[in-house]
């Protein structure tokens, strides 16, 4: 446990778990029902990328740090696909356990934005030290965007991001689809929304980290 705790913002992912999981474990013996409790799966996929990168120093083979940093930025936008479960709110709405909900998919989005910050730190650390600062400054300006697609592809499209390793020619072929079809236009405007959003939130949790 001591390497989760070198430092303060893989406490604040720890607290942001633990938190995430106390709310929804009380949730089912306040309710006695189940219906949010995907949220703990969609909150597994989203620290997987954070658990993939952080073993990236560890290992001294080079391909086994490309595998670690590829399947990372794979899983990756599930880490802020958790903001998007806000849309299953309006089942809480008029019911007694509005509030505990907001309270619930707050913190869940909240810890999934955390992952996400923390995660792509990383990843520009180590492209900064394997291929220079022009590389990763140019990879922190197009991850975002890609993060927006992958969530894209994951709310509306309902993809998973194993389906791109366990059915890639299927999953190319959608991908070419949707460049060339009337709706390409719906995910340029979601992919810009969600990008403006994911620069944001990046540049508010470093600007908090600097002055810690």
């Amino acid at each position: 446990m001591h390497n989760y705790f070198k430092n303060k913002s893989s406490l604040a992912i720890v607290i942001g778990l633990l938190t995430c999981l106390g709310l929804s474990t009380l949730r089912v013996f306040i309710t006695w029902d189940m219906l949010f409790l995907f949220l703990v799966w969609n909150l597994f996929l989203a620290w997987l990328p954070y658990k993939f990168v952080q073993h990236v120093s560890a290992n001294h083979k080079w391909y086994l740090k490309a595998v670690l940093m590829s399947l990372s930025v794979l899983f990756l936008p599930n880490s802020a696909y958790l903001i998007t479960d806000f849309v299953h709110f309006r089942l809480s709405v008029h019911t007694d356990t509005m509030w505990y909900d907001l309270v619930l998919f707050f913190a869940y989005g909240l810890t999934g934005l955390l992952l996400t910050y923390k995660t792509v730190r990383i990843l520009i650390h180590q492209l900064t030290i394997w291929f220079g600062s022009r590389f990763s400054t140019a990879f922190s300006l197009i991850i975002f965007p890609l993060i927006g697609f992958g969530i894209y592809l994951g709310r509306v499209e309902r993809y998973n991001s194993w389906d791109a390793l366990l059915h890639p020619l299927q999953f190319s072929s959608h991908i070419w689809h949707l460049a060339w079809s009337p709706e390409r236009w719906i995910v340029l405007k979601f992919v810009l929304v969600s990008s403006v959003f994911g620069w944001a939130t990046h540049l508010m949790f470093h600007s908090l980290s600097k002055e810690s």
